[in-house]
């Protein structure tokens, strides 16, 4: 099933259909795809600091932080939401 590009961003906007995960993917796909191409773009290594690793599409702060950290040894700080949750009740 293929789903128009529009379409996908626009359910995935929304949040609360429930078909969202099909599209999402989809959503998600196009972003790893326009990733990829400016990677290759600008010579094909990907950046191994968290903050130049962000500049690349679909890549945000806590993916961004996660790679640099696990796949090249950098020292950073990453959270997701649940975490940050957590924390937010532990020492509240």
């Amino acid at each position: 099933m293929k789903v128009p590009l529009e379409e996908s961003k626009s359910l995935h906007q929304q949040g609360d259909n429930l078909l969202l995960p099909i599209y999402s993917v989809r959503f998600d796909f196009h972003f790893c795809y326009q990733g990829a191409k400016k990677v290759v773009a600008e010579g094909g290594k990907i950046p191994k600091v968290a903050s130049m690793l962000r500049k690349i599409p679909g890549i945000g702060d806590y993916t961004s932080g996660a790679i640099a950290s696990i796949a090249f040894k950098e020292v950073c700080s990453f959270c997701d939401c649940a975490s940050i949750k957590e924390l937010l009740l532990l020492y509240s």
